[in-house]
Parts: structure tokens; sequence; C-alpha cells
């Protein structure tokens, strides 16, 4: 809105070492600025000069349309009308006007909080509540529902050009008249001429109750299940005729339900008063030790407590409330009827009555309707159950009818019914059931569970549940989890539920296509600390690499148990090293990480070489070393060097002296003086000097005293030419930092007659300290010849499809060219394409302008490097100016199916499927995108660009097509159909998937539910997995299925079908020795119809992540990071643990790993995480030096910390949160 206006407060600030903030022009002297917001020229702009060249400027922000992110640009004009540009791009957003809150929990009649409050009716009572964001009001009127308040007063805290920072604390009288029996909402409208009507309404109601009359103050539960028999708590006032003769008689109280007309007639079970019930005296305990009563306390939890006890609350207000206190209230428990109505008319008028009806109260109750026919199960866990009982197993039910106590529910598990004291109801209303049940000790086996209430045995669910023996021996851990094939290292396993160590062993090894192995030496011991077996034996050469299963046999338990290693090849060729860091200083005495693969295993430090800039460090120098099969990691101390050196960082065992690492490492010396920064670094000003700004890092020494400008040699270079350079003034030094003001000359200036500028020329300036000796620092400067040249372009590379707009800067436009397609920019041979846009902005003195033009980027038919140009108009002859650097094509993306839904369909009919790519070419319309399925094409009904506005319709993206199968031809078969989709001018570019083809008349493989509720099978013990099928004729049986699983019979354990043809076949996947994929296939003996299916084993003991924090820091490291962990192997020493940060040739590692706890299966450590070049997500993953495969990762944010120095001038702001 208009009104709005507010300052905002802009700084420019120049660059020194400590705050990383590029420099404002020393020369500028400013005699005007100008300011504009999101377009607009802001108003009110005055300007002072601060301290260490700051310029404060202060303005009034204009009106705008919307809100958002808006951009800002100071322009400062100097005295002699040079103009410098400054841009802020995410310094200032508009922000909406937040609405009024009326903050509910503020809401207090007469200073008691109004939720549950019961209010006399007639109560001149005062109402106090407070509003957020309303700003400042004029008026303030409020209402309760549509009836006025007798008067209002209000006061307005906070800034009033600001209603988010306002809070409105208003006081209300209630009127005495105009108000009934019922619930209120307050509403507050605030009217002022600066912000408009603005109305809050509160969330909480005001109850009011006429207390004369007998009053039910509230009851719970307040629904019950259409059957009846749910037990009903009312609390009551009033309710007494005589005071000397309260609680009432139950026998003298009814309590009726109206529903539509129709009156039922519930059971009053007992009444006591509240003072007994608080006080918890002979009544109370009488009452409440009925088995009707005390079973429903019982089962109070959660929700259902919490909501008696606010009717125990509300009921001790509303006796508070009466006139004297003299009439006692009530609770009275009574007992809700089954009704016959309607599901339509299911909510009951009652009325609880004492007294032969001289005292009645009414109250609203709903009742839920009863469901019909079978219950839904949502969910049985778990569904493998320990054979010696005492496991808790949690169902989840739908439409089923509802259940107060565990006595209202019969489970069988078999043909076992479960004793009420063994079920628990967490949960029982008309969205859902939730129940665990305890099992009794079973023998190993599949039984069936059936739940069903005991008033409706036909409202039942099923389900199957497997009693395994969870005594079968477990390999717990094995290491390692590779060997080399020339044998000889020491491989150990962990084992639970396998006897002790004196019992008799025998292992052997197994290899495909090869000799049993016997192990004649092992040993076993037996681990008291963790109840388990650990056998230990030396891996024997192997003929060839490959897998090795481990087959221990007990025979004193007759029980056997397995794992397996992998046997791989010696290392060939030079290992690959990381090394972090990768530079250093002279002093040595850091730490160097070293993590390498295809190395040698190796023991100890005397087993391996380090070479140090040409120095071959001793075994003492390595600090940590943890090798294996897979990896070596290791520290070392860096020695100290004498001189800055670039050199090869090499690591190799001594056993294998060619199997060498190596890695490029740079040792600087950090007290050499460097140019920090300098501004600014190029001219096209041939004619007055240059003043830069130049900041440098150790120049001066200790022993010089001050450093006076004649004290600096200074010159610029340039080829054989050279010219002088004049030091203006020494700004800032000291022994850390000094920053100079220097003139740099005119081209002309130079020796030999000055620089000749056909084109730009890059010059060195060098600084010295006039002493003997004293280091030379350097910095390039650039002259570019007064002519047109392209300042900047963005972006700097695209995809090959080409086809987005492309920005570039012409600078030195000596004047505007009226028709944009007059610029031509040649990408390369054959490769033009004209301007689509042109805007012009002044450069200040001398009529130049800068000229701002888009290009719509053209396609490329190869990925690589082109230096475009733009072919300029001139009055005289065309010329052309190139850009300053290439511009990268790169080749596009392939082209991903990321889902396919539906991705099965009938053979008869078309089916509505929708494909999600991504990296799909730019899309006009429809008509470019070609699909076909099983070879014959489909018809695309829609394409959505999943980008959203952000992203140019014309660049590649993700898509979403809609499209129609087809069918009903002899193209269409059963089976697997490829699925193919690519651009009409991109056919080479693919993307591919396939759509399965069904015969609806045929058995139809819908799923495959195994652990995880996928096709997954675990590793260790027997998986229970479930085929879910359609289509299936009657009469399906274990004898008429069979089941194959990697060629092996299955062992089938149920086939149960349904009259639609829907059911399952449930059968037992055996144990597996190593991660892979196993098909099977289900027969039909009676249709001679095969299905194949498809599980997966997993390893179920591999590790999972189960949190870490913090989840971000800064790129330079030194964040601790804390992991938590389940099932990680065992760790003995912090130094098992291996971190790795980033991926490939970026790799860091994480240090000082400490191992916080480990209780199985729960691991805590933690870390500090290194330094990293750039901020960005960065991939963590952790795993145990012996265990290469068993990892867990997690994603880490790392974030600058710092303002990052930058190519132009800085803002510094203050507030940047204003109104649109």
């Amino acid at each position: 809105p208009s009104f709005m206006s507010h300052h905002l407060v802009l700084r420019t600030h120049d660059l020194i070492l400590r705050t990383l903030h590029r420099a404002t022009p020393p020369f500028l002297q400013v005699a005007d600025v100008r300011v504009t917001l999101a377009g607009f020229f802001m108003g009110d702009v005055s300007f002072a000069p601060e301290p260490r060249k700051v310029l404060r400027i202060t303005a009034t922000t204009p009106t705008v349309e919307r809100v958002g992110p808006a951009e800002v640009v100071v322009t400062l004009i100097g005295s002699d009308g040079f103009e410098l540009t400054l841009r802020g791009l995410n310094l200032f957003r508009y922000v909406a006007l937040p609405d009024p809150d009326f903050v509910d929990s503020s809401l207090e009649v007469d200073g008691e909080t109004a939720l549950g409050l019961l209010i006399p009716l007639g109560k001149a009572g005062v109402v106090t509540f407070t509003i957020d964001f309303l700003g400042p009001s004029d008026t303030l009127a409020v209402t309760f529902g549509d009836v006025p308040a007798s008067s209002v007063t209000f006061i307005t805290n906070g800034p009033p050009s600001d209603p988010r920072q306002s809070s409105t604390d208003v006081t209300a009288v209630l009127p005495t008249s105009g108000l009934d029996v019922g619930s209120y909402t307050v509403h507050a409208t605030s009217t002022s001429a600066e912000w408009g009507v603005r109305t809050a309404s509160s969330s909480i109601q005001l109850v009011f109750r006429d207390f004369l009359a007998a009053t039910v103050t509230s009851i719970a539960p307040t629904v019950g299940r259409q059957s009846g028999g749910r037990l009903v708590l009312a609390g009551a006032i009033s309710l007494c005729v005589n005071p000397n003769q309260c609680p009432p008689d139950p026998a003298r109280m009814t309590v009726r339900f109206d529903i539509g007309g129709d009156m039922y007639l519930g059971d009053v079970v007992g009444a006591v008063t509240l003072a007994s019930w608080l006080a918890q005296d002979e009544a109370f305990l009488t009452l409440t030790g009925s088995l009707q009563v005390s079973s429903y306390l019982a089962s109070l939890s959660g929700a259902s407590q919490a909501e008696l006890d606010a009717l125990v609350s509300t009921l001790t207000r509303a006796q508070e409330q009466l006139d004297g206190g003299n009439d006692e209230a009530v609770l009275v428990f009574f007992d809700t009827p089954a009704v016959t109505a309607s599901p339509e008319v299911l909510i009951a008028d009652g009325v609880l009555s004492a007294q032969q009806g001289n005292k009645a109260a009414g109250f609203e109750f709903s009742f839920t309707p009863d469901p019909t026919g079978p219950a839904q199960l949502i969910s049985a866990f778990p569904l493998q159950v320990d054979m010696a009982g005492g496991t808790g197993v949690t169902v989840r039910l739908t439409n089923f009818l509802v259940v107060y106590t565990p006595d209202e529910l019969s489970i069988r598990v078999g043909t076992k019914l479960v004793a009420p004291e063994n079920i628990i109801i967490q949960q029982s209303d008309e969205s859902e059931t939730v129940i665990v049940f305890i099992t009794s000790a079973n023998p190993a086996g599949i039984r069936t569970v059936s739940i069903s209430p005991v008033r409706d045995p036909d409202n039942f669910a099923q389900f199957q549940l497997t009693f395994i023996d969870k005594i079968r021996p477990l390999v717990v851990s094995s290491s390692p989890e590779r060997v080399y094939v020339t044998g000889g290292e020491e491989i150990s396993a962990s084992i639970i539920n396998f006897g002790t160590e004196t019992d008799a062993f025998t292992v052997t090894l197994v290899v495909d296509n090869e000799q049993d192995v016997l192990i004649a030496e092992f040993t076993v011991v037996f681990d008291d600390e963790n109840e388990w077996l650990v056998l230990t034996f030396t891996a024997p050469p192997r003929s060839r690499e490959g897998d090795v299963t481990v087959f221990i046999w007990n025979s004193d338990l007759q029980k056997e148990a397995t794992f397996s290693f992998l046997s791989v090849p010696l290392p060939s060729g030079p290992a690959i090293l990381i090394a972090d860091p990768t530079t250093g200083t002279l002093g040595g005495g850091y730490s160097v990480s070293c993590y390498l693969t295809n190395l040698l295993r190796v023991d100890t430090p005397d087993d391996i070489r380090i070479l140090f800039a040409d120095e071959q460090l001793p075994s003492s120098a390595i600090t940590s070393l943890q090798s294996s099969v897979e990896e070596t990691f290791l520290t070392f101390t860096a020695p100290a060097l004498p001189a800055a050196l670039s050199f090869l960082l090499k690591v190799w065992p001594v056993a294998r002296p060619n199997n060498i690492g190596q890695r490029q490492f740079v040792v600087t010396n950090p007290a050499a003086p460097r140019v920090l920064y300098t501004f600014p670094s190029e001219t096209d000003n041939t004619t007055i000097p240059t003043l830069v700004t130049v900041g440098m890092q150790f120049f001066q020494k200790a022993a010089d005293e001050g450093l006076p400008p004649s004290f600096i040699l200074a010159q610029i270079i340039c080829g054989e030419q050279q010219a002088s350079v004049v030091v203006e003034e020494v700004v800032e030094t000291n022994t850390a930092f000094t920053e100079l003001l220097l003139r740099l000359p005119v081209p002309a200036a130079f020796s030999d007659g000055g620089l000749t500028l056909t084109e730009s020329r890059t010059c060195d300036v060098t600084l010295q300290r006039d002493v003997a000796g004293a280091a030379i620092v350097s910095f390039p400067f650039t002259y570019h010849p007064m002519n047109v040249r392209v300042e900047f372009f963005r972006p700097t590379r695209y995809f090959t499809d080409g086809q987005i707009p492309l920005l570039f800067r012409l600078r030195n436009m000596p004047r505007r060219l009226d028709i944009p397609e007059n610029l031509q920019i040649t990408f390369a041979p054959d490769v033009v394409a004209n301007a689509s846009a042109v805007s012009y902005e002044s450069m200040g003195g001398g009529g130049l302008l800068f000229a701002d033009v888009t290009v719509i980027i053209p396609s490329y038919p190869i990925g690589g490097s082109v230096q475009p140009e733009v072919l300029l108009p001139s009055l005289q002859l065309d010329y052309t100016v190139r850009f300053p650097s290439d511009f990268t094509y790169e080749t596009a993306p392939d082209l991903a199916v990321d889902a396919l839904i539906p991705s099965r369909g009938s053979i008869n009919e078309e089916t509505e499927s929708s494909l999600t790519l991504s990296n799909f070419p730019g899309i006009a319309s429809r008509s470019d995108v070609v699909l076909t399925v099983g070879g014959q094409t489909a018809q695309v009904l829609s394409v959505v660009r999943l980008g959203g506005e952000a992203v140019y319709p014309m660049a590649i993206q993700s898509v979403r097509l809609v499209f129609k199968t087809p069918c009903c031809s002899e193209g269409v078969r059963e089976g697997q159909a490829d699925v193919r989709v690519w651009h009409v001018d991109f056919p080479t570019r693919v993307g591919a998937t396939s759509f399965l083809y069904v015969d609806p008349q045929k058995p139809q493989l819908m799923e495959v539910i195994g652990e995880n509720h996928g096709p997954n099978a675990r590793l260790s013990t027997e998986t229970l997995i479930t085929l879910v099928f359609t289509n299936v004729p009657e009469g399906q049986t274990v004898g008429t299925v069979a089941l194959t699983l990697g060629g092996e019979v299955g062992n089938v354990k149920l086939v149960d079908f349904d009259e639609s043809g829907s059911g399952v076949i449930v059968f037992l996947a055996p144990t597996a020795t190593r991660v892979q994929t196993v098909a099977g296939e289900v027969s039909f003996t009676r249709l001679a119809v095969v299905v194949p299916f498809e599980i997966t084993y997993y390893d179920d003991l591999l590790p999972s992540l189960l949190g870490f924090a913090p989840s971000s820091g800064p790129t330079n490291g030194g964040t601790r990071v804390f992991v938590t962990v389940s099932d990680f192997p065992a760790v003995a020493e912090d130094s098992e643990v291996i971190v790795m940060v980033g991926i490939g040739q970026n790799v860091r590692h994480g240090y000082n790993v400490e191992l916080i706890s480990q209780d199985s299966p729960q691991t805590i450590f933690s870390f500090v995480m290194p330094s990293v070049a750039e901020a960005g997500g960065e991939q963590v993953l952790l795993r145990h030096i012996d265990f290469p495969s068993k990892t867990v990762s997690f994603y880490f944010v790392f974030d600058l910390g710092l303002i990052s120095p930058n190519p132009g001038c800085c803002f510094l702001f203050d507030m940047h949160h204003f109104f649109a």
C-alpha cells in the first residue's frame, strides 16, 4: 500500500584482510547519489562520509505492486561527472502485511482462562485478550457472536510503522442482555486511516450456561458405538433437588437419547458428588470398585485420560461459579443403549434427569455406525515370532466394531484363545482399531490368527503368524571380508547360539567347481562378555579368485553355521593415493592423512615407505596405520623443509616397490609477502592515469620504521616496455598488512614511444621495499583500447541443445541501435544468432553507453568451446567484438526415465499412464514428443513441465507425459513391452523403460511381499514371502500349485484364494550365504500357466544410520559431529572407524574419531569434520576398517561462515524487510 514508507540504510565498504569486502575507489569525490529499488527511484536520498572510506546513504522506499526480492542499484556521481554503479541482488525483500492473529491462549474472563470455562448467563464479566499484527487503530469494536460488548478499551504496543511487531491488549465488558445459553466466538474489528479495516476472531468460544437450571457441564467420551455398551461419565450441577440427598439415587435417575424422534433409554450405573470424587472417600471407592467402572477407569490412557481430567476441571470451575456454592456438583456414570437409527441420523439429544424428572439437563452424544461384513487388516507386525512366546504383536484394523475392554475381544492363535490380560487396546474408534497381544509358547510353524469382537463374530480379520526357532546359530560378524588368493591371512567369525569351546567342530571351505578344503588347524574361544563363540583360522592359498563359503559343523549340537569371504588377486600396477592436506608450510610438524587403494595390505609401519620431498621418512613418522585388502589409511608427521617446493609425495609397500601411490604436494613459505587484492584491475581510459588500491600481506618488515611512499620502488612492465608507478599514499601499514594507493601511468607514458593498444594488453605491476634483498611482489593490470568490448556474459556454458537466453554487456557503445536485430552474434562458422533484446544505460561522462544484450543460444552439433563474436553495424563499416573468453557447449545429458505409473495394463483396453522424465529437451508443443510402446506409437495426451516458472521453457528439464498405451491389435501381446520416448529434434537421445501387458483372463502376480514390505529376504534366517495374485480360478490348493525358487522346490505354506480370484501364496524362502537376486516360478498345474517372480536377498545385519548432529558447519572444518548407528561392527579402537568426506579425487577424512558408547545394537561415536574447498552438500561415508561393505552414509552441508570476496563493491545493511 502507498502508505508504507521506511528508510533503508546502504553502505559501501573497502576490502581489508579482516572483513573481506572490496575497496571503494578512493579517487571518487561523491557529489550526488541516485538509488533505485525494484526499478523505482527512492526518495529523500541523503548521504554522508564516515571514517575509513565508508559512505552512509539514507533513502525512502518506494511503493511496489508485489512482494519478493528487489534489486538495489546505487549510482555514485563524482564531482567530475564520473559515475560508478553498485548493484545488490539479495539485500532487500518486500514482504506481505500479515493478517491479525487472535492469541487464543490470552483469552480470559475475570482473570480465568476461557478454555473450558462455563460463564453464568447474565454475568457482567470482564473479557481480556491480545491480538498480534493488528497495528495502531483509530477505533476497535468487540462482539460476542453478533452481540456487541458493553464497553471496549485497548492499548497497542510496538512501533506504529510496523504491524508485524505490534501487540494489542484488549479489555471488553460482557453485555448483561442479548446473550443466550450457548457458545460465542469473539470478534475484534479495528479501523484506522493508515491500515484500513482489519478483523481477528478467536478459535476458542465463550460458553454460557444458565446455572439456575440443571446443567450437564460436559461428558466423556462424547462418541459411542451403535450397538451400545459404552460407559459414559457426565458432570452436572443443580441436579439435586435437596442438597441433603445428593447425589440422587441412581435408581431414581434416568438417561434417554432422542434420535430423529425415536427414544432410547440408557442405564444409570452410579453417581457421586464432586467433593467425594476429589477426596476419594468411601463413596468414591464404592463406586469405582465396581467391575464396570473399574474396567472403564483402567482402560483410560493418553487422550481419554486427558478428556476425563478436563471434565472434572470444568465441573470444578462450574461449581465455583454457582452463587454461594450451595448446590452440589455430581458425576454420573451411565451406559449407552443400542440404537437402530440409520447411519445418517446418529446424533442424539440426550437428557439426564433425577427425582422422576423434576430435575433434567440436556447434552449431545454421537453414535458411530457399526461396521458390516469382515474387518479389514491394515497391518500386523511382526509376522515372525519366537516359538518360546512372550512377543508383542501389533495389529491395525479398519471396519472393525469399536471395543472398549479386552474382554470384548476374541483373539485366537491357531486353536489357542488369548487371555484378556494379554491384550492391550491402544486405540479403538470409528477410524481405526490398534491392538497388541502377547504370544504364548507354540511349536515352530505357521498359525492362523483370527480377531473378532465378541458382540459380532462375523466382523473378523485373519493373518498368518510364523513361529520360528530363534535358538538356531547365527554368524554375527566375520572379518576380513576379502583376502588375497595367496592366503596366509587370519580369518575370524563370531557366532551366537553355537555351543561352547569344548564342543567338537569341523571347518570346511567350499568354492564352486573346486574340491572342498578341510581346515585342520583352527581355534574356538567362547567370549563370556558377548556370549558368543569366536572361530579363528588361517586362510589357505586358492587357485583362483571368487566367493568362498565357510561351513562350521558342531557335531555335539548337530547344528551348522556358515559365512563367506571373497578371495581376490594381489594388486597390480600403481596404487591410488588421496592425501589431505596437499599443501603445507616450511616449518613442518603438521599431520598428513593418506588414503590408498590398490595397495598391498601391510601390517606395521616398518612394512611401508613414504618419500616426502626426496626424503624417505622413518617409520616413527607414521602416527597411525590401518590396512586391509580393500584400502590403507595412514597419517604421518611432515618434516621441516629449507625452502618452498612442489614435489610428488610417494607411498609404497616394502614388499612391492613398484606398487607406488603418488600425489602432487606443495610446501609454501607463509611469511612471504603476497598481494591480497587490487581494485580496479583494468581500465579503458587511455587519457588519464588510473588510481589503483592494492592490499598486501607481510610487505612491511619489523625492522622498517614506518613505510613512506619514497621507500617503495614501483614500476609497470609490458614486455620490453616499462613505466614508473607513483605511490600516492600509504593508506595503512604494519607487519601483517599494507594498503597502498598507486597512480598508474597512461599508455603513452611507457618507454619506446608508449604502448600501442590495438588490443588489450596485460602488464605486471611490481612493488619492492627500497632495501637490499627485499622481496618483489607483483600483480597484473590490463589496459583496454577505448573501443567497444564485451564486459561479461552469462551463462558461460550450456548444453548443445541451446535455445535458452544468454545475456552479455557491451561497454563503450558510441550510440544506440534502434533495431536490436542489427546485432549479430556468431558462435561458430554457420552458427549465427540475432539479438532478441537490447537495453542501454549511460556510462557517465563522454556520452558512451552500456548495452545489455540478450540472445537465444543456437544449437551446436558437438560439445566443445567456442569464442563468440558480436557484429556491430557502424556508419562507416561493420566491425566485430570478440567475447573475452570461450563459451562452452556441453554434451547434453542422457534422457532418464524416473517413473512410469501405472506400469502394467490390459492387452484388451487402453491404459492411461504417466511417464516422468529427466533431462528432456525443451518442448514447444506435444508434437515435439515421440513415444512408442512395443514399437507402436502411443497417443500423448498432455505434457507438464516440472521445473515450474523458474525454468526457461526451452531449457533441458524434467517433464511428465500422460499418454494412452496402444491396445487391441496384433502387435500388442502379453508380456513386457519396451517403452521408448524421444524429442523429435533429438532422435538419438532416447529414454527407455518397459510396460507390462497382461491378459486379464489369466492369473496375474500383483505384488511380492517379504521383508521391508518388498520382494526381499534375509540372509540369516528363513523369510516368509507372500505372492499376491488376481484372476485365479477357484479350486486352487497346495496340491494344484507348484513353486520353485532358484531351481529348488519351494516350501509352500499357504494357498488362499477367494471367489473373486484374488488371494495369496505364502512360502518360506530359505537362508542364503550372499547377497543376490534369485528367480522363481509359480506353476498352476490345472491351468498350464507359469508365472515368474524374483526375490532379492539382503544382509539383514548391515548397519543403519539412526541420526547425526549437527547437520552443517563451516568450510574451514573443525565441526565435531555425533553419529548414532545400529548394527555397526564391534569397535575395539577409535582408529578402526574410517570417515570419508566427499567422493572421488576430492575425498577428505574426518579425524579425532572418538567412540562414545557401544551398547548392542547401537553405537555412538563422534569425529571432527575436515576442511573442504567449496560450500555445499558433501557425502559422508563411515565404515569399519575390517568390513568395507558395512557402511552408513549421510550428507553434511558446508557453509561459508564468512563473506567471500567478489569482484565488485559490497553492501552492508541493517534492516531489509518491508511491506509491499
